[in-house]
């Protein structure tokens, strides 16, 4: 049996949802930020984005039922809900500044990465990653 398909009968997914900061200084000028981890810097690193480095702003987890709905609160200006459909396929819903971005449905096998980005001032970027962790 793959992977994904003995992931869909556990009652509950887990997700971690990342705001990112893209920039092409080697150093982010906030103290508090830190490297992104591995794996989210290779994802990041595959895809057609043109930034140096990127730094963890803030991080939260979340636990989905099936068929529960959660919103997470990332920062003052970017939230995202995700839905599970049946604990394989979820529609995951961003938000910035209170208004809906982007909205998608998709498989969410165990280790898959959504990413979705905007800019931000300068030749910055903020990004937010989700990330099925279970």
């Amino acid at each position: 049996m793959p992977a994904f398909a003995a992931d869909a009968k556990k009652g509950s997914a887990k997700f971690e949802v990342q705001l990112l900061w893209g920039t092409d200084l080697d150093k982010s000028p906030d103290a508090t930020h830190k490297p992104v981890e591995a794996d989210v810097e290779k994802k990041l690193k595959s895809l057609p984005l043109r930034f140096k480095s990127y730094f963890l702003v803030n991080k939260q987890a979340v636990d989905i039922a099936t068929s529960e709905l959660k919103k997470v609160q990332i920062s003052d200006k970017c939230a995202v809900e995700i839905q599970s459909i049946d604990n394989l396929k979820f529609e995951t819903t961003f938000y910035g500044k209170g208004k809906q971005t982007n909205k998608r449905t998709q498989a969410f096998p165990l280790g898959e990465m959504l990413v979705h980005g905007g800019n931000a001032p300068g030749s910055n970027a903020w990004l937010v990653v989700v990330k099925r962790v279970h």
